[in-house]
């Protein structure tokens, strides 16, 4: 087994740290802590798991403490989680493998980033993303004051690989981003950086991404403007969050036909279902609604950053669309494969209260559009067991089908519950008087 030493930069994470250390400490070798600065119990919990914890004189420069941290390991693997991150799979094999076959080579674990903002704060948004994480000391160090990223010691970079780690992030969380001050923090350290090195595009995303994240759209826009006047690769993962979260930027401040603009990069992300979720959104608040119900349902079963864009979220947004046209077989339709996703099952309660599912049931009964009505009523007999008129509509629809015998066990199971309801019992009626002429 080649052994893996797990090096960590903290500060103020007593919070946190117990249960980061809890998860990860069967999954390597070796614990290395560097304090930065703590006011609170970090370094008690710290010592729970490890005796290597060393203080750090912060400097504002992320890169320095965390070289600083890997300069402490004893052993060449190097893997770097932040105290807010919680293991939730540790694939052994598949990482041994990866540890064997290239030591130039560096692994990207996969993030469960969890965002909330304060005002909503009970509303929590998750994403997914590939960080590079597990590397090579021999061959690798940080470099950046934020944001810091792996740099090869040689200068020639090699391709990273995904690896079956993952983690779920809580960093971005209301709470969290609030006790840490997060925002200011980052925001002066970008600053600083970019008066460092003006022409670098990565740092003007993460300066507009902060603004977008607080809500400041339009020094969003500015920032991601400077980034993309870049020469970019739009295929880079950032790049494509660049894309998006600039499209969504215009989209909050209504600059509807601005944000059209990300139709440009269709070329660079068309398997990507977030992209198309955006443009989804864009056509949807223009009143396009077919070209919008084109590009969410291209999102579903695509590769998804935010989770649901290619499932549920799609789903309900087609729901939406298809409830303001009317169609409301085609909107019950779609918020029923939204699983538990709250607004879709809000919105199926509504239209049964309603009474609009009903309504346009009869609608298709009378026009016979038989399929049309039954796939509504599919849809909507589970909310509505304890509503008579819904065994009367079935029973209907089967004498319209001249299946007899289904309308009868279907009028009697509904008597057996209401037997004294008026529409079934004349409906009963009918079926008899049907039976009997055909006699």
């Amino acid at each position: 087994m080649i052994p893996i030493s797990l090096c960590m930069i903290v500060k103020n994470e007593e919070a946190n740290l117990d249960k980061c250390l809890n998860s990860i400490g069967d999954y390597v070798d070796e614990i290395i802590v560097v304090d930065t600065g703590s006011k609170d119990k970090t370094k008690e919990v710290a010592y729970k798991y490890t005796d290597k914890v060393y203080d750090f004189d912060w400097v504002d420069d992320f890169s320095k403490a965390r070289n600083f941290s890997i300069s402490k390991a004893t052993n060449d693997w190097i893997l770097v989680l932040d105290a807010d991150e919680f293991l939730i799979h540790f694939d052994k094999l598949q990482v041994q493998n990866f540890l064997s076959q290239n030591e130039k080579a560096i692994g990207r674990i996969e993030i469960i980033l969890n965002f909330s903002y304060y005002d909503k704060i009970k509303e929590v948004q998750k994403s997914r993303d590939r960080i590079a994480r597990l590397f090579n000391r021999k061959h690798y160090k940080y470099e950046g004051i934020i944001h810091e990223q792996i740099v090869p010691l040689d200068g020639i970079a090699i391709k990273s690989q995904n690896i079956g780690i993952s983690v779920d992030h809580v960093g971005y969380m209301a709470e969290e981003v609030r006790r840490k001050n997060k925002w200011e923090r980052n925001k002066k350290l970008l600053e600083k950086s970019i008066k460092e090195n003006p022409n670098d595009p990565y740092l003007y995303y993460n300066l507009g991404k902060i603004h977008y994240l607080t809500k400041n759209y339009v020094d969003a826009i500015k920032m991601f403007d400077k980034a993309m006047q870049s020469d970019i690769d739009y295929k880079l993962e950032y790049a494509q969050d660049l894309v998006i979260t600039y499209g969504y930027s215009l989209l909050n401040l209504r600059k509807y036909e601005d944000a059209l603009k990300v139709m440009e990069y269709e070329f660079y992300y068309k398997n990507l279902a977030d992209y198309y979720f955006l443009l989804g959104l864009i056509k949807m608040n223009i009143g396009k609604f077919e070209e919008a119900i084109v590009n969410f349902k291209k999102s579903i079963g695509k590769t998804e950053k935010v989770i649901g864009t290619s499932s549920y979220l799609s789903y309900y947004n087609l729901g939406v669309i298809y409830e303001v046209l009317g169609d409301i077989g085609q909107a019950l339709s779609y918020y029923g494969k939204c699983g538990e996703y709250v607004p879709a099952s809000k919105r199926i309660n509504e239209i049964i209260k309603s009474g609009k599912a009903k309504r346009q049931i009869q609608e298709h009964i009378e026009i016979g559009n038989l399929e049309k009505a039954k796939s509504i009523l599919n849809i909507i007999e589970d909310f509505l067991k304890n509503d008579p008129e819904i065994y009367s509509i079935k029973a209907v629809i089967f004498m319209m089908e001249n299946k007899l015998k289904e309308a009868r066990r279907t009028l009697e199971k509904g008597l057996q519950m209401f037997s004294n309801d008026e529409d079934l019992l004349y409906n009963i009626e009918y079926l008899n008087s049907i039976e009997n002429t055909s006699d």
